[in-house]
Order: structure tokens, then sequence, then C-alpha cells
């Protein structure tokens, strides 16, 4: 399914209490932002995670190294639209027909040598390429085996070539046959480190940080307690959720802008939701609801368009008791000169247990919707007076994080696909929680006592 049809369909979820407010929402005024880093990458070498970025990263930094700190490690994974996503790194320069120019080399080599680790079943390899160009053509093509199997230790490798000269070199490494495009089962990987070109087996000019010791990381910065597609997009450079001093009152406002992305060929709205983003959804839509029980009245917030070609933007929101609409509002957004603040009054026909909140910035690139305040009033929305200090650290986390609260609570923990991965009942001041079983991604933790539900963000590393 095309990504703007996807997103034009989805509904965007509520969160729940707020620190200080039962059934408020969290982070309303938009004011809390924070960076999220998503993958590391190798600055010299032209990789996967930067020209291919799908949610998944395919190249990841290693401390196995056999020379100096770092080596590559190069693996397959089900990204969040269910497609297979493999790693490469390279030397030289790519065209939409493939390989079209390479590094600036012109010693002679015939030999090429590297270390490796593998995790690879049968029928998985990792290929070297070798492309020689001269004088701006191609004139020697090489498509290798370099490792298959499995080598929990370092393992040397020697490929030989023939003696050609060349003025330009083309050099990388590759998980799944390039030339077929079969990609190798998820969950395999092949490290690489130590590159060597030789000559006579002596050692040649050597291409740029050989053994992988410069990385640099993608980061993005989103609204807390909020969810956006930032953590897709950062990958391509098109976030399309940002922070912006252009707010209604306080400091900041969330800034969503409609985008075309070459890399997925398709307009994508910005959106932003309160709820786990799931890709894998199927048909519907891939923003899930989190539990909400409060009653409120009136639904307020502020807002500026900018639409582009009589574009039309919207702010949606349901409450659902047990899978039906309880209690409803939208508001579609035209064009407005600056702030545009509204008061909806909402009829709750019996109390929700979950909600959905839709803000969208429209179908045609260019449209920008800024968005602020956003706030619910009245029925039994109130503000605690002795509201339990609830902390929780370090976040990120890697093996554990820490929780205390002084009342009794619980916990439960939930994936981006709204799995429940960990949960505790009975617990009263210090808690130490160990995460280190779970995969590095955004998770949801939800804090329960007796007279609130909270949502918290962690970020497992």
């Amino acid at each position: 399914m095309k990504m703007k049809k996807l997103f034009t369909a989805c509904l965007i979820s509520l969160g729940i209490a707020a620190n200080a407010q039962q059934g408020n929402v969290v982070n309303g005024d938009f004011e809390s932002w924070s960076m999220t880093t998503i993958y590391e990458y190798p600055d010299l070498w032209s990789n996967s995670n930067v020209e291919e970025w799908r949610g998944v990263a395919g190249v990841e930094k290693s401390t196995d190294a056999t020379v100096g700190t770092y080596s590559v490690k190069l693996r397959s994974a089900i990204n969040p639209n269910n497609d297979t996503i493999f790693g490469y790194v390279y030397h030289g320069s790519v065209g939409s027909m493939g390989p079209d120019g390479g590094i600036s080399y012109t010693s002679t080599f015939d030999e090429v040598t590297f270390d490796y680790q593998s995790d690879l079943p049968i029928g998985d390899t990792m290929y070297l390429f070798v492309i020689r160009f001269n004088g701006g053509s191609m004139t020697e093509m090489l498509v290798l085996p370099a490792a298959y199997g499995t080598h929990s230790t370092w393992q040397s490798n020697s490929i030989s070539l023939s003696n050609t000269s060349q003025d330009e070199l083309f050099l990388g490494f590759v998980l799944g046959d390039p030339m077929t495009g079969e990609a190798t089962t998820p969950g395999s990987f092949a490290m690489v480190d130590n590159v060597m070109l030789k000559n006579g087996g002596s050692a040649a000019t050597n291409v740029p940080d050989p053994s992988f010791e410069s990385w640099s990381s993608q980061s993005y910065e989103g609204p807390d307690d909020w969810f956006t597609l930032n953590d897709i997009l950062s990958g391509i450079g098109s976030e399309n959720c940002n922070k912006s001093t252009d707010a209604h009152t306080g400091m900041y406002a969330a800034e969503l802008t409609t985008i075309f992305a070459p890399m997925f060929g398709d307009t994508i709205p910005g959106f932003i939701s309160m709820g786990p983003i799931n890709m894998m959804g199927g048909g519907g839509s891939p923003f899930l609801p989190l539990a909400y029980d409060a009653n409120p009245t009136l639904f307020s917030g502020a807002y500026k368009y900018t639409p582009v070609n009589g574009d039309q933007g919207i702010i949606y929101l349901e409450f659902y008791n047990n899978g039906s609409v309880v209690g409803s509002s939208v508001q579609y957004l035209s064009a407005t000169a600056g702030y545009q603040t509204f008061s909806n009054a909402l009829s709750l026909t019996m109390t929700p247990d979950s909600a959905q909140l839709v803000a969208g910035s429209g179908d045609n690139p260019g449209s920008v919707l800024l968005i602020d305040n956003f706030e619910f009033s009245g029925g039994n929305v109130s503000v605690f007076e002795n509201v339990s200090e609830i902390e929780m650290y370090p976040n990120p986390a890697s093996d554990y994080f820490i929780m205390r609260i002084d009342e009794e609570y619980s916990y439960e923990i939930y994936s981006m696909e709204g799995r429940r991965v960990a949960n505790q009942t009975g617990l009263l001041g210090w808690e130490s929680v160990d995460v280190s079983d779970l995969a590095s991604g955004k998770y949801i933790v939800k804090i329960n006592t007796a007279r609130t539900s909270i949502n918290k963000s962690l970020i497992v590393e």
C-alpha cells in the first residue's frame, strides 16, 4: 500500500494521565523534547544505514575487533514494513543502475585480505565487490563469495585477483547476492575488520579507514511522550515533525510538514501520536491506542495551518469502550493567518477504555501544521494536589532501569507493536527493572497507582 494512502487513513493514539493531571494530555503543550539516536554509521564508508534507512540498522558498530577498537557488523533483519533489510559498506559511488564510479586509486594490487566472523545459515553468503574503472569506464567487475557458515571467532580470508590497473576503485562488502537481489536470512550477520590490499604479498596503498575506526551517529529530536515518523524519516534526513519556536504559548510547538520522500516514492503527511506506531499492522491503523478511562467534557487546543493547493489538515479524536465509539471530536483545518484556538465539547455515552487522537498536516507536499496547548478538561479530569514524584532512570537504558514511587504501584512494558513484554505488581519505593533481554528500541512503560495511570517512554540500547 502506498504510504500516502496508508498514513492518510491512520489515527493517532491518545496517552493517559500526566504526572500531575488525571486524564489530561501528557506534554500537550509540546514544551519537552529529547534527542534519540537511531543508528551509528562508519564515516568513511558509504553504507546501507545512511543510503537505505528502513527503520532497522543493517550496519552496526562492534567493539569485537582484530585491529583497533571497532569492526563493522553487517546484518539482515525484518524492518517495520515487514521487508528484509541487509547491510552493506563500500568505497565508491552508486547510481540508478548500480556502481558507476570508485575512489581515486592507482596502486597495483592482486589480493584483498580481511578478517571476519559470521553466522550465515546454509545458502547465505557475504560477498566482496571489486570493480575497477579506467577513464570513467568500468573495466572489471568481480562479485566474490567472502564469508559463509558460522564462525564465532575471527577468521582470516584472502581473495586473489588479477593484477589489473585502474584509476578508480570500487570496493565493498554486502550480505546477500546483489546481482540477483536475494537477501540473507533475517537474524544472520557477518563482521569485517582489517581490510588490506596487497600486491605480491606486500601491502599496497590501503582504502580509507580499513579497520572501521571512525563512526558517527544519526539522531532526531522528538516531543517527549509522543510518537512520530521521525524514527523512520530521520535516517534519510527528512523528519516531518519538528520543534518550532513559533508557539501559541510557552517556548515551543510541534510543527508537522507533509513531504515527498524519494526513497519511498510517495507523499508522507506529518503525523504525531501519543501511542506506539506499528508499521506491521497490516491493513489497519499502524497507530495503536492506549488505555484511557477519564470522562472529559472539553477538548481544546491551538493550531496554525499553511496548506498547499487547498490542502486540508485534521485534528481528530475518538473515545472507545470495548471497541465501540463512545465519544468523538473532529476539527478540519483550513488556512489561518495566525494561531486559531478551538474548544470542542465532548459528550461521552459511557466511560471509555481507550482513545485515539489525530493531528495531520494534509496530503500535499509543503503543507505545514503547527499545534500547541492540547488539553482535556471538565468531567473527572482533575489536578492532584499531592501526586507522588515518579523517578525512572537511566533512560536510555541498556541492562536495567530504576523506578521510585512513594505509593504502591505496578508497571507494564509494551513494545511498539503493542505487545506486553514485562510486568510486575505490588511494588513500593525503589524497583530495579531488568531489560537486558529486550531488543534495542523504543518502549512504553505504563505505571499504575491507585489514583492514576501514567505512560512513560523508554529507550533500550
